[in-house]
């Protein structure tokens, strides 16, 4: 695969982010002159979200099915104008004429993905990416296509790895291209190095360097229109195999869409799925900030913050505690809560799902009842199963 990050300059770049009908403005400063053919990190983002479920920006991600994926354009050597219109978990190109020469870059990469894009990433619940590839029980995916006649294109998986659980610009570790179909003239990055059979199907197997990472592209020997819980661990374990990946590095990301060199309209990807488990959850470290205040002799207001103190990254949270004095929460924000008893469970939303290692979630809060004698706070507070230091 071309590397496609390459067109940024030192100027701001702007990209527009639609989530749920609404679209968030990503501003970022470029730091550094980037170089055709040259891993490039992409800049920080700040958003602002407005509306809108299709989109013709070159740079727009929209956020589908509750923020667990992303659509991303990703238009990147190219100035002519493409469009879309995104349709539960995935798209179709309503407009496009790309004429970009098949011996060079795509004008574009076109996809939905799961995990986290430079950055820019999806709230995985439940627990997902990153994983360590040696820590992976299972990894697979589905997707059906649309590709009308009259243009050049692959249809693949775009699949990244890391050497340390996150990055904010270009991954060091593997590219991993599943190539179930493509039309025309472009090969993949590197040369043909075999033809592996993976799980019964036969696939030519490519692979190159690129300036910081390693690519290894499957190219179907019978193409195909659709999969179903494609299993991805035995391409793993191949490009393991190929010293093209190595068992220490992190899943950060499963994409599927186009790279586009001519043509594209009408191109369509439908029914994406992305599904992934470790053989071991991270272990959480953690405090707890728990206040409580009262309001009248029988209600009070309470507030929660969680500080992860671990060296693990989480994709989503789980609170749990059991209150001692009669308390029952009537609302609360920032979190999903039920109580059962004197039991409590309060699990993240889409939206601040995510923490990282030193990083700290403080706008949880609650309203409830208790007995009017005392208002303990809880002995012992729980995230994601682990019992943390209650302040």
């Amino acid at each position: 695969m071309f590397d496609r990050r390459k067109k940024e300059n030192a100027t701001k770049l702007k990209k527009e982010i639609i989530v749920n009908n609404r679209s968030v403005i990503l501003l970022a400063i470029a730091f550094a002159v980037c170089v055709a053919f040259l891993g490039t990190p992409a800049p920080a983002a700040a958003q602002d979200y407005v509306y809108g479920p299709s989109t013709c920006s070159g740079q727009a991600v929209i956020v589908l099915d509750s923020g667990l994926y992303n659509f991303q354009m990703d238009e990147w050597d190219s100035g002519l104008e493409e469009c879309i219109t995104t349709n539960g978990v995935g798209f179709t190109i309503t407009t496009a004429d790309f004429v970009n020469a098949t011996n060079g870059p795509p004008a574009t990469y076109t996809s939905v993905y799961r995990g986290c894009h430079w950055g820019v990433c999806t709230s995985s619940n439940p627990y997902i990416f990153p994983i360590q590839e040696s820590n992976l029980a299972s990894a697979s995916s589905s997707v059906s296509i649309t590709q009308p006649a009259g243009s050049q294109n692959d249809a693949a998986y775009d699949i990244w790895f890391n050497q340390t659980e996150l990055t904010t610009g270009q991954p060091n570790g593997t590219e991993v291209m599943i190539w179930i179909n493509h039309q025309g003239a472009p090969q993949p990055f590197g040369s043909q190095v075999a033809t592996a059979t993976i799980d019964g199907v036969s696939w030519d197997v490519w692979t190159g360097r690129q300036s910081s990472w390693n690519v290894i592209s499957y190219v179907a020997v019978a193409p195909s229109t659709s999969v179903t819980n494609l299993n991805l661990l035995p391409f793993f374990s191949d490009a393991i195999s190929r010293r093209s990946l190595e068992s220490a590095w992190w899943l950060i990301d499963v994409e599927y869409g186009f790279e586009i060199w001519t043509g594209g309209k009408g191109l369509a990807a439908t029914g994406f799925s992305v599904s992934a488990a470790p053989k071991v959850a991270p272990a959480a470290k953690c405090t707890v900030d728990y206040t409580a205040s009262s309001t009248s002799p029988s209600t009070f207001q309470g507030a929660i913050t969680i500080d992860n103190t671990g060296a693990e990254y989480l994709s989503s949270w789980t609170l749990t505690w059991a209150f001692a004095d009669e308390q029952t929460i009537t609302d609360l924000w920032n979190g999903i809560e039920t109580q059962s008893g004197a039991n409590v469970k309060v699990n993240s939303e889409t939206y601040n799902g995510a923490l990282y290692p030193g990083g700290s979630i403080s706008s949880v809060g609650f309203e409830g009842t208790w007995n009017g004698t005392t208002n303990a706070v809880p002995a012992a507070i729980s995230l994601n199963g682990t019992a943390c230091t209650v302040n």
